[in-house]
């Protein structure tokens, strides 16, 4: 009696498993002719065709649309002094690239160095933040080595700062600096449009580190 219930469980498991593959049967043949026809476009986009002709190269953020002469002066830079923070921003590029804190200090030792946040170019870990334009038209912007004409000789809370530059085509590009009690830095960046068509410029602005920061081993 046993035996034959084992082979009657046996049997019907069997029936189960082709009525299943039977009923998925097309679903999955189909599935493979999908993934033949997709196979098949990748092997024909791979193919090698006509070589392409010579393109223009994309612009990164801080990068001229038209091509900018190389500075031969040394970089001026516009002193940022507030009730927390003091430093200095680089008008080469208009880069806030110099802060520290003013109150707080790299260990308990009153006389070791202010904790500093931003970092010039030059130095052994560049940290700064950094405001320019993207043109989408071919109209010149402000680059990395723009130099920047500044309408103040100090950013505090009481004095904001705004940055000019013209580029000779009817466009001053402007970046209007505030600070307030603490040391918090606003930007508000402006195009003034003096020429006689419309121009497509679009405003960014990043932090970048260009050095592996110190940790503590973990």
């Amino acid at each position: 009696m046993e035996q034959k219930r084992l082979l009657a469980a046996i049997a019907i498991s069997i029936c189960i498993l082709l009525a299943f593959d039977l009923f998925n049967r097309p679903s999955r043949e189909a599935q493979q002719r999908q993934q033949q026809q997709q196979t098949e476009q990748v092997q024909h986009l791979q193919q090698p065709g006509p070589t392409p002709g010579p393109v223009s190269p994309l612009r990164t953020p801080g990068e001229a649309s038209a091509a900018v002469g190389a500075p031969t002066s040394p970089a001026q830079r516009l002193p940022v002094n507030g009730p927390g923070v003091e430093g200095s921003l680089s008008l080469r590029g208009a880069r806030l690239d110099d802060l520290v804190l003013r109150k707080y200090h790299e260990t308990v030792d009153p006389t070791s160095p202010l904790v500093r946040l931003f970092a010039p170019r030059d130095g052994a870990a560049p940290y700064y933040a950094q405001w320019g334009w993207t043109a989408a038209d071919g109209t010149p912007v402000p680059g990395n080595d723009t130099d920047w004409q500044a309408d103040g000789k100090a950013l505090t809370p009481s004095t904001p700062v705004t940055l000019r530059w013209d580029n000779g085509q009817g466009q001053v590009f402007e970046i209007a600096l505030s600070m307030d009690d603490n040391y918090m830095v606003t930007a508000e960046q402006r195009v003034r449009n003096n020429g006689t068509q419309p121009v497509q410029v679009l405003p960014w602005v990043r932090v970048r580190r260009e050095s592996t920061p110190p940790t503590q081993g973990y």
